[in-house]
Parts: C-alpha cells; structure tokens; sequence
C-alpha cells in the first residue's frame, strides 16, 4: 500500500470551497499537498506550460485532480478532455467535484474518462465529511499510477 503525501491539484473557482477543502484535508494524519488553481487555464499551464514542464521540482505532477465542472473560461469539461488525450496526464485519476448532479453531466463525466463524481454536499459540515473520504480513499485505500516525470 502506498502511504507517502499525494499531491492534489484543486481546481475550483468558488473560495469558499477551496478554503473548505483546504481546512478538510489539513485535519487528517495523511495530509496531501493541495495545489489549488481557479481555472482550467491555469491547470493546463501548470501541467503543460514551459516553465513548468521544465522544472518538476518545482511544479510536480499531482497524483490526483479535483475538478469543479462550472468554471469561467475553459470548462472542465474541456479540461478533462486535454488531460485524458495527452499521453503525460491520461492516467492521473480525476475526481470531478462539482454542484451539478444532473444525469448528463454525470454520464458525460465518466463518458470522458473521469475516475469519480461527487456532488458537493451545501451542507459545510458533509462537505468536509466527502472531502476527508476522497482523502482517505486516494491517499490509502486507492493504488494510483505511478506518474514518470521526464527530464
């Protein structure tokens, strides 16, 4: 079983939602490092932009993506598809986490490749609860690939 810190990316443009997540994973024992990005744009920058993609140490790949579907800009729709198509990122898992739970975007989800959906609870108190259990699954319970980063 794999124990050591996975790295979450967070992309979500609601504040308060990633605040949430933030405080939520920061009170587990295994605490992942969150990368937190407020749009696709800048997912994609940091996963494939120059800079980025020359300097891992500073820019890792993360082991898990967190994906609201409502963003300004690019839509997570269109996000999990560029990273399902790119040969570097099509096996990182993606967890959409998103306020739609309509059927068609649920369908669509997993359609394009997405590893989970979940629906954010309004609720503060659930939220938190769904954030430590995607925690708890990714970071111990789940194998995830081992992501090979080239130099």
């Amino acid at each position: 079983m794999q124990t050591k810190d996975k790295i979450f990316m967070y992309i979500e443009d609601n504040d308060e939602h990633a605040e949430l997540a933030s405080a939520a994973l920061s009170q587990i024992n295994l605490s992942p490092k969150m990368i937190r990005l407020v749009d696709a744009e800048s997912g994609l920058d940091y996963l494939f932009g120059e800079l980025q993609v020359r300097n891992r140490v500073d820019y890792p790949l993360p082991d898990i993506i967190l994906l609201d579907l409502s963003l300004p800009g690019i839509s997570g729709f269109d996000f999990l598809k560029k990273i399902k198509e790119n040969e570097l990122t099509k096996n990182i898992p993606i967890v959409i986490l998103t306020t739609s739970g309509h059927d068609k975007d649920i369908d669509l989800a997993y359609n394009m490749g997405a590893n989970s959906y979940i629906v954010k609870p309004e609720d503060t108190v659930e939220f938190i609860i769904k954030l430590n259990e995607i925690n708890s699954y990714w970071s111990i319970t789940s194998e995830i690939p081992k992501i090979a980063t080239p130099i």
